[in-house]
């Protein structure tokens, strides 16, 4: 399953992405940041040792981009301080499969 973002400007009904470090990865949706945390945690525990938080940030421009707040390596969280805005959110949610359609996102 996909989550479905009309175009670049359509505010996303989340506010974390979730994922591990993979290109082919599927992803999980959050608007509790202490959810997507722990599912991050999980992830880098259990699946692969590398897993990112993302944040839905609005840009200049009216597009809704990504931002990397969190890396998780191996259990263990690192803030990340020097945080840019990344590739829009659209480009993220057709890259990979939603995994928790009904988790937190409605």
């Amino acid at each position: 399953m996909k989550y479905f973002l009309n175009n670049k400007q359509e505010e996303p009904l989340f506010k974390f992405l979730v994922k591990i470090n993979k290109a082919e990865a599927g992803y999980y949706l959050f608007n509790d940041v202490e959810m997507a945390m722990e599912k991050a945690r999980v992830l880098s525990l259990a699946e692969y040792p590398i897993s990112i938080i993302y944040e839905t940030v609005k840009d200049g421009f009216g597009e809704w981009l990504m931002k990397k707040i969190f890396l998780y390596i191996e259990g263990k969280p690192i803030f990340n301080k020097d945080a840019h805005n990344e590739l829009h959110v659209k480009f993220y949610v057709e890259s990979g499969d939603w995994l928790n359609p009904c988790d937190d996102v409605k």
